[in-house]
């Protein structure tokens, strides 16, 4: 009798284990799902400034100077990843 309320108690633990590892993971998919979207609204923002500092470049000197904006606008880009925790 007792090794059958032995072997119950077990099967609880582990079903509590499984259910642990299953909140984990829906917690740590979460998270992934949030630092996903902050990396794409990052991306999303350095898109816009780039293109503004182009379309500005491309107003003030025509094509030379969307090229030069344009390289500007990498070169800000590569500093702020540079600087980025």
């Amino acid at each position: 009798m007792r090794r059958f309320a032995t072997q119950s108690l077990v099967d609880i633990g582990a079903r509590k284990n499984d259910l642990c590892r299953e909140r984990l993971s829906d917690h740590m998919l979460a998270v992934l799902r949030r630092c996903a979207m902050g990396y794409v609204k990052t991306a999303m923002l350095l898109a816009l400034m780039t293109a503004l500092v182009g379309a500005a470049g491309l107003l003030l000197a025509g094509e030379a100077g969307l090229l030069i904006a344009l390289v500007i606008a990498a070169g800000m880009n590569l500093f702020a990843f540079w600087r980025s925790d």
